[in-house]
Parts: structure tokens; C-alpha cells; sequence
């Protein structure tokens, strides 16, 4: 590597992303030898994925903008990074490395305050409590989630369950299941009926459990 071709403006468009999103890559990139290719290498949780850009316009520096995009998958709430490689007719080869994230946004510790929608289409979870903030939409759930602390559903929000949810050591059942078992603590009184789920009642509100 060395310092052409050289990288004069990156964007990914959104940085924020679900999946099943579309996200957009444009890339400003000069040299004095002819750009030949540009390759956005993509992290997602099960490898890289690998996209050639298209050369939208040429520059007489041998350069030009590159462009691509992408249906996003593969991702959790988490951080990724996107590292673009740029090669050019005289054998060169420089990169530039862009981040973006899934937007849930959920952090490595402590409470996780949901201030808009989020799929959760893999195994995660947070060290503390969940808030469903206010008018923040759904958390819909497609794969395992746990949380030590317990979740608040503020109004305007809802959970949409696919699959397990973990809070302490207790799980919260299927849509549908309704009996009383281990599920909930032994101070506690279960109820069902709020969105067909089960529901744990403790003394100062309903939280699942």
C-alpha cells in the first residue's frame, strides 16, 4: 500500500441500519494512473462480504466516484465496519475503512433506553434494564434476548414476540401460554392477556418476565 490511489471523500448512506435495509456506498477516490476497481469489503457476523463498486464518472486524474449498494443482513445491534480497496492500472492499492451500526444501538453495559423501532434477528442482550420509551415503536424479538434487570413498556411502544426473552433467570413464554409456572418469581402473581403474552405482575407494574 502506499499513497495512491488516494481517497478524497467516503460515505455509506444510512450508517444506521436494519436488516432488510438498503445501504448505499459513495466513493471519491484519485490517482495518476486510471482507477481499475474499488471493493467494498463488508463485516457482518458470519464473514465478509465482498461488493465491487460501479464507476459512475471519471475524472482526468485517472479517478472517479464509485458507487454500490446493498440489502442488509447478517447484522445485530452492534457496530461493523466497511473497508473500501481501491486499485489502479500501475498495481497501487490503498483502503479507507468507514463504520456504521445496527440501529438499535443496544450498548455493552448498562440500561438500554429504546428510543426507536428494533429487530432483533440474533442471540443479544443488555447487562442492565430495557426501557421502551415512549411513541418509540416495536422491539420485535426473532431470536434470543435476555436482560438481568427488568423491561418497561411506556406507552405508543409494544414487543413483538418470535422467539425467547430472558429477564434474570426467568423466560418469557410464547404468544398464547398463559399458566402459571417457574416462569415467574416466587412474589409475584402472573397474569396473561397484554398482546396474547405472559405477563409477570409485581407491585408496581406488569413486566415481562
Amino acid at each position: 500500500k502506499g499513497d495512491w490511489p488516494r481517497f478524497v471523500s467516503g460515505e455509506i448512506n444510512p450508517p444506521d441500519v436494519h436488516v432488510g435495509d438498503i445501504q448505499r456506498f459513495k466513493i471519491v477516490v484519485e490517482s495518476p494512473s486510471p482507477i481499475v476497481s474499488v471493493v467494498a469489503d463488508i463485516e457482518t457476523d458470519n464473514g465478509i462480504k465482498n461488493l465491487p463498486l460501479t464507476n459512475t464518472r471519471n475524472q482526468e486524474n485517472g479517478g472517479g466516484v464509485w458507487i454500490g449498494e446493498w440489502k442488509v443482513y447478517d447484522t445485530h445491534d452492534t457496530f461493523y465496519h466497511t473497508t473500501f480497496v481501491a486499485r489502479d492500472q500501475a498495481g497501487n492499492e490503498n483502503s479507507l475503512t468507514l463504520a456504521w451500526s445496527d440501529v438499535c444501538g443496544i450498548p455493552f453495559s448498562g440500561n438500554w433506553p429504546m428510543t426507536s423501532a428494533c429487530t432483533i434477528s440474533s442471540a443479544d442482550g443488555v447487562i442492565g434494564t430495557v426501557a421502551l420509551q415512549a411513541n418509540a415503536g416495536n422491539l420485535t424479538i426473532n431470536s434470543s434476548f435476555g436482560t438481568n434487570g427488568s423491561i418497561t413498556i411506556n406507552s405508543g411502544t409494544s414487543i413483538v414476540v418470535g422467539a425467547t426473552i430472558s429477564v434474570g433467570s426467568y423466560s418469557c413464554r410464547p404468544t398464547g401460554y398463559t399458566s402459571p409456572d417457574s416462569a415467574c418469581v416466587s412474589n409475584s402473581i402472573c397474569c396473561g392477556g397484554w398482546s396474547g403474552n405472559l405477563l409477570c405482575q409485581n407491585s408496581s407494574s406488569c413486566i415481562l418476565q
